[in-house]
């Protein structure tokens, strides 16, 4: 069946040998299906010829290269790397406001002016470190 399907599409554009023909033929003879099929491509291919497609202009593709040339666009991962750093750079910007804010209410709230009150992280002793957790909530409950 798969063979006489592509000697029934190549029928519509191209000869076909009078073998071919004649198995085509035998083929149509024998299967409705097979005469819908040729129905189907034969009303198909009449309502695209009918159709009007508006071409492109004249020089379209030479007008197309130019302006990609012209384009400041010289590697093929520039668009990308330009488009993510147009992005980032505002979350770049909120991310450094946030920080900033940050550490100003971390200072207002210790009023001291150090590097722990800034990040908002007291200091630890390597005791605190090494001393085991469980102790240490015990007595935060007590």
């Amino acid at each position: 069946m798969r063979r006489i399907l592509e000697l029934l599409y190549r029928s519509f554009d191209q000869d076909l040998s009078p073998e071919e023909s004649d198995e085509l033929r035998r083929a149509l003879d024998g299967s409705e299906e097979l005469r819908r099929e040729k129905r189907k491509i034969e009303l198909m291919r009449r309502v695209l010829s009918d159709s009007t497609c508006d071409s492109f202009g004249p020089f379209f593709v030479q007008r197309l290269m130019a302006r990609i040339e012209a384009s400041h666009v010289t590697e093929p991962g520039d668009a990308f790397s330009q488009a993510l750093v147009r992005t980032f750079r505002w979350v770049a910007l909120a991310a450094g406001l946030f920080i900033g804010v940050s550490m100003i209410r971390n200072v207002l709230i210790t009023d001291k002016v150090s590097l722990t009150s800034l990040i908002g992280v007291p200091e630890i002793t390597v005791e605190e470190v090494l001393e085991p957790p469980v102790e240490t909530i015990l007595e935060e409950l007590t």
